[in-house]
């Protein structure tokens, strides 16, 4: 998940959109409980449905998650279409369809046993001889309900004992040493109006986290990065619809754009500028 997502976050940093959507959708499908990939999914959503899902997907993981909550309340206000959008299913689903039980295997014997006997008795006319009278009055005893079903019972638990058993002694031990240790995240924390230091070596960092005015520091890693890459999107996608005539996506791209803005003012202007600075040197 974390390979995923990280490619994803490379992608979209160079301005590659829809291929770090894809792996955002892969990052989420795998850990749905992963509150950075949804973050990531919510900055490639190409609709306020989308949007919402992601950010109730994130509130669901984190309730106190300011930003997310902050956003939500924006969208709902704007009375938006609430529809689940078509990102990835998760393992939602397939868990819903797990706890379906399927008939076990004793039922299942035990109605073919009852059909075997009932096409035998079929095929066979009965007889007026005593022996034969005899050994239908022994096959009636033996074809009781109650003590067929416990019978495939029994059966039903052995065989599922030896099964257990079996995994127990086939499946080998996981090499411990094989796996890869993990390594951790380079992180950043810029003061206020100091980012002019770091132009050089942002790119050293896999999380930034930029001081804004008022001391405090955005929840999403790299928001500062991420807000000026939405103004470069949404001013695009302004002129593409304005061109094609599609006035009302054309309009809903603006509104996002005044709050990238806005959002945008919480930081100090000379980290907003040496942050164009960074993103220009990576483009070139």
């Amino acid at each position: 998940m974390d390979d995923l997502l990280q490619q994803g976050i490379t992608a979209y940093r160079a301005g590659k959109r829809d291929e770090a959507r894809k792996f955002f959708a892969g990052a989420v499908k795998q850990n749905q409980n992963d509150e950075r990939s949804w973050g990531w999914m919510y900055n490639v959503c190409d609709s306020d449905k989308e949007r919402v899902y992601c950010l109730k997907q994130m509130l669901r993981t984190n309730p106190k998650n300011e930003k997310a909550n902050q956003l939500l309340s924006e969208l709902t206000a704007a009375d938006f279409l609430l529809e689940q959008p078509s990102i990835p299913q998760t393992n939602l689903e397939s868990q819903s369809i797990m706890e379906q039980k399927p008939p076990s295997i004793g039922r299942m014997e035990m109605i073919l046993a009852r059909s075997k006997s009932q096409s035998k008795t079929e095929q066979k006319p009965p007889s007026v001889s005593t022996a034969q009278t005899e050994k239908n009055v022994v096959s009636q005893k033996t074809s009781d309900p109650t003590q067929q079903k416990n019978l495939q019972i029994g059966i039903g638990a052995v065989l599922f004992i030896c099964i257990i058993c079996l995994c127990i002694i086939f499946i080998p031990n996981l090499n411990k040493s094989s796996i890869p240790p993990t390594t951790a995240k380079k992180q950043l924390t810029v003061p206020v109006g100091q980012l002019s230091q770091y132009v050089d070596t942002y790119s050293n960092y896999d999380e930034v986290f930029v001081t804004k005015k008022d001391g405090s520091l955005d929840a999403r890693p790299n928001d500062l990065e991420e807000l000026c890459l939405d103004m470069l999107y949404y001013r695009k996608k302004i002129i593409e619809y304005t061109q094609s005539g599609e006035t009302d996506k054309a309009d809903e791209a603006r509104i996002w754009l005044n709050r990238t803005n806005a959002w945008l003012n919480a930081y100090d202007e000379n980290d907003i500028g040496y942050m164009w600075t960074i993103i220009e040197k990576r483009n070139k």
